[in-house]
């Protein structure tokens, strides 16, 4: 089992780049009206996720970066980190029904948001502001028109998680391994982040060179949500969300059914708790760092060791966090 961390990791405040704190009352207000409770979504997620984007960040060797900049895309992947737990809690927490009629709103925003109840259309305004902010950020940023056309094709990646999430819950899609790798991983959005931080300069890399950066980024968000689902798999399971990697390993090998999970979750989770899952998708994590430090000699320009030491750090502030988030 993966175990505990000795020392207790800083958790960083947010910097007052922006009024955050107006962000956070408001997510809280949207969320308190349409699901009865704030439950986790308090200071210390936003604090944690802050702390996350800073030191999973993509850093130049080569060029001189600004830390104005820094601090202000940090807080922009926190910001968009919102705008994602909205559309998240509605794919795993609200009831099924409201849930497809949110998500299907979410896909298509082009859809008449009057249809939606009262509390369905607070939450939905709030969400669509939140993300509207988030973009009028990222435009500030001297690289952003170079790169958003790619991030608005990672955004719909991002959407697609949710649906399928929303569907391994409902039982109308198969709960596997291949769809959480390749899928359901994108709910980290740690690729999002690494477009935002490319956006810190006014310089393009070249298609090639950002498909290879891709595949770093690609396996930098399978180590992150690698991290999340060994922390948080026992809780979802709890409240019927089975994307986690950690239920999908279980029904791959057959160890627990859909049918299981739904009847009797804490049986579920004992059967998990006696196995090994935990530390095989540690030796996935660490395959995947290796890919990365392969792919390292690719970008003289870019410090891809820090990236790994911060993921490694990212790990370790997700054992940190087990329960509290």
């Amino acid at each position: 089992m993966l175990s505990q961390q000795k020392q207790e990791l800083e958790i960083k405040q947010i910097p007052d780049v922006i009024n955050w704190k107006e962000n956070q009352t408001n997510f809280e207000s949207a969320r308190l009206n349409l699901f009865d409770s704030v439950g986790r979504r308090q200071g210390y997620l936003w604090n944690w996720v802050y702390t996350a984007a800073e030191v999973t960040s993509l850093h130049y060797k080569t060029k001189q970066e600004n830390e104005s900049i820094e601090d202000f895309t940090n807080v922009a992947k926190l910001s968009s980190v919102m705008w994602n737990v909205t559309i998240d809690d509605i794919a795993d927490e609200i009831d099924i029904k409201s849930a497809k009629r949110l998500l299907s709103f979410v896909n298509n925003p082009e859809k008449n948001i009057s249809k939606l109840s009262k509390r369905e259309f607070n939450y939905m305004s709030f969400s669509e502001s939140i993300f509207a902010k988030n973009m009028d950020m990222l435009a500030k940023l001297p690289g952003f028109r170079y790169y958003q056309r790619i991030l608005e094709d990672e955004y719909k990646n991002l959407k697609s998680c949710y649906n399928l999430s929303l569907k391994f819950r409902t039982g109308s899609e198969k709960i596997s391994l291949s769809n959480s790798v390749n899928i359901l991983s994108y709910g980290m959005q740690m690729i999002i982040n690494g477009v935002m931080d490319l956006m810190k300069l006014d310089y393009i890399l070249d298609i090639e060179k950002y498909e290879k950066l891709r595949e770093i980024l690609f396996y930098g968000q399978r180590m992150g949500r690698i991290g999340n689902s060994v922390t948080t798999y026992d809780h979802e399971i709890m409240v019927g969300d089975f994307s986690s990697e950690v239920v999908c390993l279980a029904i791959t090998l057959k160890l627990i059914s859909y049918e299981e999970l739904i009847t009797n979750p804490k049986k579920s989770i004992q059967i998990i708790k006696k196995t090994n899952l935990e530390n095989i998708l540690l030796e996935y994590w660490m395959c995947y760092k290796n890919k990365i430090l392969i792919l390292a000699d690719d970008f003289p320009e870019l410090d891809i060791k820090k990236y790994t030491k911060g993921l490694t750090f990212l790990r370790q502030l997700h054992l940190q966090s087990r329960g509290k988030k």
